[in-house]
């Protein structure tokens, strides 16, 4: 059984060492994609709960102005139904931004869990360089002890 010589195996940890930083990275991503998007949506809700809340400042001014005439007026006619329109329709859309914003800010959460799988990405990789370092000085050390002595099959 003939043994590989020690350049193709050093190459082949070598290899094999950067296709784990790859795979980490790969991972780290597959962990992030889904919490990025969800984070995303979620900043997007609360964009359109805001919209939605700042459209009502408008209404609930031409509101008060309804009611102040219709407070004034000595006709009773069209005043009262122009107000509750206003009313239900500041209502309506502050219930439409309460929805969005407790659904964007559930979404949002999830963006404090990206920071610990980073960590964790960070972590294992650095683990695996350091891995690999050693794996290399030792076999740097078996290299040299292997070639200080006389191995005829060390040779090419």
């Amino acid at each position: 059984m003939t043994e590989k010589p020690i350049l193709q195996r050093v190459s082949e940890i070598v290899g094999d060492a950067l296709q784990i930083a790859t795979d980490e990275v790969q991972l780290t991503i597959a962990k992030i994609k889904p919490q990025a998007t969800d984070a995303g949506i979620g900043a997007a809700l609360l964009v359109v709960a805001s919209v939605l809340a700042l459209t009502t400042v408008p209404l609930f001014a031409l509101l008060f102005v309804a009611l102040f005439a219709w407070l004034f007026s000595i006709w009773v006619g069209p005043y009262p139904a122009v107000a509750l329109g206003f009313l239900t329709e500041a209502v309506l859309l502050l219930i439409g931004a309460a929805v969005f914003g407790l659904l964007g800010k559930s979404k949002a959460e999830r963006l404090s869990q990206v920071k610990p799988t980073l960590d964790q990405s960070k972590a294992r990789l650095l683990a695996t360089v350091d891995m690999a370092k050693g794996a290399i000085a030792s076999g740097t050390q078996k290299v040299a002890a292997l070639s200080s002595s006389d191995r005829p099959e060390l040779d090419h």
